[in-house]
This record gives C-alpha cells, structure tokens and sequence, in this order.
C-alpha cells in the first residue's frame, strides 16, 4: 500500500518509457535519411511516437512530440558544427552553441 502524497513509480517509469519512445522516433527519423542508410527506418519512425501519445493529455502529446523533434535535428543537423568551424573560422565551442541554438 502506497502513502497519500508518495510519489508514483509507475506514472514515472511510464514517463520514462515515453520520452525514450518520442527519442526513438527521433533517432529513426534522421537515420532514415541520406547519410545513414538505413532508408526503411524513414516509413515506420513514427511508430513509437504515436504509441507513447496513446492516452495522454495534449500538453503532454506536444511535449512528446518536441522531444521526437529535438533529438531529430540534433541528430540531422550534426554537420553543422563542422560547417561552422570550417567556413565561419569558430572554435569548437562558438560552433556547438550555434548548432544548439538552430536545433532548439
């Protein structure tokens, strides 16, 4: 029996479960692009997003969804931090704050 205004584990591990889903859709969708080769990730990458917003409050479907998207542009835009080091003459740190601040 749990006490009144004890944490709840299971709410946590299934909060848990669905950020790593929307991660997972995110990683699938960079992946199924030019680059990876891994092209038959690109018709399914949706899939574990869409499983981790069955049930769940808007606000918490746009939160999971930002979450797919943020690991999406962060794995996608990668090149950007070479792009900026070589053309715009910055060090490794101006050049990833650059890369957050576009992937953001």
């Amino acid at each position: 029996m749990q006490a009144e205004g004890a944490p709840d584990s299971t709410g946590t591990s299934k909060t848990i479960v669905q950020l790593l889903l929307a991660a997972l859709s995110g990683c699938g969708y960079f992946l199924g692009f030019v680059g990876f080769d891994v092209w038959p990730l690109i018709f399914v990458f949706l899939v574990p997003v869409l499983w981790a917003i069955r049930d769940v409050t808007p606000r918490r479907a746009v939160l999971l969804g930002a979450v797919a998207g943020l690991v999406a542009n962060f794995g996608g835009y990668y090149w950007v931090i070479h792009l900026l080091r070589e053309f715009a003459d910055l060090s490794l740190a101006p050049a990833v704050l650059g890369w957050f601040l576009l992937c953001a």
